[in-house]
């Protein structure tokens, strides 16, 4: 920096005093008025070294800062400095850039033969500039045949890794993945599993680093809160990207750009992360035992047969499968004896493939969007099973087999019925067929959509449930309040809970629900209310709450305008008053108000002051 701001103003290096660079650096521009550009500051510690030599005491002076780590922004325009968070180019304006350098000649004018090939390119380079620009230089020097820039768009992974011109995508991404610890790096590869385009689910995601070993808990944090702080780092470095935020500010589904894909995939063959079976690689050669990691997605083939996949492979995908050889996949699965992960979420599958019950070490299970209607007994063998993933499925009943599931962690089973949600049986939940070994499962921490027994069994095992971060119970009658406020009452980590009642009708009896976890965030009550829980409004953490079919005889608004941070808001049928009043002063954070069938209501009051509305 020294050096080019004596060249540019044509002075000599100052003479050696004895003092390091920096301070050199800060005694020569102490005084002048400087313009610093500092591109791509990756690290915490460069910036805080940097900053000292640069005095901004002289009026004018201005430091420009790049970088790809939101963390780095946010330090370096801390104390009243202003950041820019730059998103990747619209499609259009990216064709624009992409024809200006691809057609210099002819003032950026795609050739019509040429139009359909440039916006697939440009589609794939998902609004990156330097790559949109690098491709259209490359393309700048060759013959404008349709054919060959066909090829070219087709073979454009295998370019960027070989063409030194189209290295600024590599160039730009190795030092980040360089700094990533050891675990970060596998929680980065890992999207390697997924298609490109695939935006992957948080809790998906979660839970598979989770079951993969990347995220261990500690004395402070559980190994679910580990991976999610991992995922946030990737998301603040902007390796991965949010395809859809949720209600409450954290990523909903996450994906990373074609390009970062590209990337990723070539890391994992080189240290033998994953392999992937697709239309694309179905020619590679897969050494067997270097697989560890199967992917098997192909828009319109079966598994591959005759694979030999060597029984050194940890975890299997299945996606976008649009049918299967159920002889193939058994025929695989009594090869992979090791495998602990197992996720066919989408899968073509109708039926539970029972050599999955001979896994013996299978930590994760994710059977989601399939047609699967019967989980067999055998599922008791699977003992160090910690997820069972069964939502969207047509399974109605657990065996109670699943008590011996002592590992359990997430046990997750719902379905919607219906596109409109607002219908009392737009969810449906799983039966479980309890015996006294249901209160064993103390590990889970989500267990959501159960229908309670006739007996009321799983209320009284929940007792021993503490762990829970996640409840959701259907099928509740009001002689079941007593129990189940016992229980929820012992439940200090609980974060959401979903109750709803067999029907309409049927009031959820909450009355003596005196006291509810404060660690609560989200609240979904489906039924007749006979009074408020007034604990409710204790809930300063609380974020989210759904009122549905509660016909109060009062409006519920005065008790839920002490949440402080109440960011969505769901009244269906409610009350049967005649208006809503809102305080002004209330509900400072509130983003999102539905409401739907409050039949009797015909004003909506906002009272600016105690005056009158």
């Amino acid at each position: 920096m020294l050096k080019q701001f004596c060249s540019s103003r044509k002075e000599p290096y100052p003479p050696d005093d004895g003092s390091n660079t920096l301070t050199k650096l800060l005694k020569y521009l102490s005084g002048k008025r400087y313009v610093v550009v500092l591109d791509d500051i990756c690290k915490k510690q460069d910036w805080d070294a940097i900053k000292e030599a640069l005095p901004n005491a002289f009026c004018g002076s201005r430091i420009i800062v790049t970088t790809s780590s939101s963390g780095v922004a946010s330090i370096c325009a801390s104390s009243g400095h202003h950041m820019y968070s730059l998103n990747g180019l619209e499609w259009l304006e990216g064709l624009k850039l992409f024809c200006r350098n691809a057609f210099p000649d002819i003032n950026g004018e795609c050739p019509y033969a040429l139009k359909d090939c440039c916006a697939n390119i440009v589609r794939r380079c998902d609004g990156l500039p330097h790559a949109i620009v690098a491709i259209g230089r490359a393309l700048a020097q060759k013959p404008r045949n349709p054919n060959d820039w066909e090829k070219f768009h087709n073979s454009l992974e295998y370019k960027i890794r070989t063409d030194p011109n189209l290295f600024v995508v590599k160039n730009s991404l190795m030092p980040s993945y360089m700094d990533l610890s050891s675990n970060l790096k596998s929680c980065f590869l890992y999207f390697s599993i997924f298609p490109e385009d695939y935006s992957v689910e948080r809790g998906r995601l979660i839970r598979l680093w989770v079951a993969e070993g990347f995220a261990i808990g500690t004395d402070d944090q559980t190994a679910e809160e580990v991976a999610e702080d991992y995922l946030n780092q990737l998301i603040h470095m902007n390796l991965v990207h949010v395809s859809k935020w949720d209600f409450d500010g954290r990523p909903r589904y996450c994906r990373v750009q074609n390009l970062v894909l590209n990337f990723i995939i070539q890391k994992c063959k080189d240290e033998d992360f994953a392999s992937i079976f697709s239309k694309e690689e179905k020619n590679t050669s897969h050494q067997r035992w270097k697989i560890r990691r199967l992917s098997v997605h192909n828009d319109y083939s079966i598994l591959p047969r005759d694979t030999d996949f060597g029984g050194g492979v940890r975890s299997m995908f299945l996606l976008r499968l649009l049918k299967i050889s159920a002889v193939d996949l058994e025929k695989n699965l009594r090869k992979l004896m090791l495998l602990r992960i197992l996720d066919f979420q989408g899968a073509p599958l109708t039926k539970f493939p029972e050599d999955i019950t001979r896994l013996a070490i299978l930590k994760y299970l994710n059977l989601s969007h399939t047609k699967i209607k019967v989980i067999p007994t055998s599922i008791k063998k699977l003992f160090y099973l910690e997820t069972l993933y069964l939502k969207q499925t047509d399974v109605t009943l657990l065996p109670k087999e699943i008590s011996h599931l002592h590992n359990l962690r997430h046990l997750l089973a719902y379905k919607y019925n219906v596109d409109y949600y607002v219908m009392f049986h737009s969810a449906q939940g799983v039966e479980m067929l309890c015996d006294e070994g249901i209160g064993k499962l103390t590990n889970l921490q989500k267990l959501s959509l159960v229908k309670v027994d006739e007996k009321g069994q799983i209320l009284q095992a929940l007792e021993k449930m503490t762990q829970l971060r996640k409840l959701g119970l259907t099928g509740l009658k009001r002689d079941h309040g007593t129990e189940l406020s016992a229980s929820v009452g012992l439940m200090e980590n609980l974060k959401t809970l979903n109750l709803c009642s067999t029907t309409k009708q049927e009031y959820l009896q909450l009355g003596d629900m005196s006291y509810l976890p404060q660690t609560l965030e989200r609240l979904y009550l489906k039924g007749c209310l006979k009074q408020f829980p007034a604990s409710i409004s204790s809930l300063h953490k609380l974020q989210k709450i759904g009122l549905k079919w509660s016909k109060l005889h009062y409006s519920p608004l005065k008790a839920l305008q002490c949440l402080p941070n109440l960011i969505e808001l769901e009244l269906v049928d409610c009350c049967i008053e005649k208006e809503l009043i809102f305080e002004a002063s209330c509900f400072k954070k509130l983003k999102i108000l539905l409401i739907e069938e409050l039949v009797n209501v015909n004003m909506i009051v906002i009272r600016w002051s105690n005056a009158g509305p």
